[in-house]
């Protein structure tokens, strides 16, 4: 299986421009499955105390034109996440975009709460559900940024025989190794590759830091993206994410 991680920038117009690089990229590299950033379709919201209910509908709104979009990627399928207002109020929805179907496949429930990220501010923790879905013939399991560290997650999803994990990320700069720590710590406890895209802005202003990654089912950095090479693909073996299942410490918690 080929998987594609990214960093994109996602305000101006240079998500645009952007995005015309990536999809010759996956289609060059032939890729099964992309993984989208936190969020990547508007402006960074969280990063403002002051909630603004129209920004959000207006995010909202661009995220859906966007997807609209995502079809044209097929063969390969994409995940992401996307701010989404409706009944059960404001939420951050995972989506994966396989063909011309898109299907919601994870809220993200555990959700900070300080400056940069006021997310508690801007959207509701969603009622804690990690439940695997099937693409491209893997089971794939989806962790939104700060559920990365939810560590038993990531064990229950091993346990649910996860090939991998996705982690759509917003993260900043001064972070990036803490994250890949976390990304590899989580790949062990699952016996799964790791898959994470990133938000990215050049220092100053909102603080995203890019550096997509993939890691190996054990805790090794197959490759990270940069503000050089933003576009990352990797294949994966998933009988290796398999076969860990029963390999230490995997079976210790099986």
């Amino acid at each position: 299986m080929r998987v594609t991680v990214c960093q994109l920038t996602n305000y101006g117009g240079i998500l645009h421009d952007e995005w015309d690089a990536l999809v010759d990229h996956v289609r060059d590299e032939d890729a099964d499955l992309l993984v989208l950033p936190e969020m990547p379709f508007s402006r960074w919201l969280p990063a403002d105390f002051t909630v603004v209910a129209e920004q959000w509908e207006d995010a909202a709104d661009e995220a859906a034109e966007w997807l609209a979009v995502l079809p044209a990627f097929a063969p390969t399928a994409v995940v992401g996440t996307r701010p989404v207002s409706d009944d059960a109020g404001r939420r951050n929805a995972g989506f994966l975009v396989d063909g011309t179907a898109t299907v919601d496949v994870h809220d993200k429930a555990h959700l900070p709460d300080e400056p940069g990220f006021w997310e508690r501010r801007w959207y509701e923790a969603a009622d804690p559900s990690f439940l695997p879905f099937t693409t491209q013939g893997a089971s794939v399991g989806m962790l939104i940024c700060t559920e990365l560290w939810a560590f038993e997650e990531a064990r229950a999803y091993g346990r649910a025989a996860v090939d991998l994990l996705v982690v759509p990320r917003a993260t900043p700069h001064g972070s990036l190794e803490r994250w890949l720590a976390g990304g590899r710590a989580a790949a062990v406890t699952a016996g799964a590759f790791v898959a994470s895209s990133n938000l990215y802005r050049t220092p100053g202003g909102v603080d995203l830091g890019g550096m997509g990654f993939v890691v190996s089912p054990d805790g090794d950095l197959l490759g990270a993206t940069d503000a050089a090479d933003p576009f990352l693909t990797v294949d994966i073996d998933l009988d290796a994410a398999r076969a860990a299942k029963t390999t230490y410490p995997r079976y210790v918690f099986g």
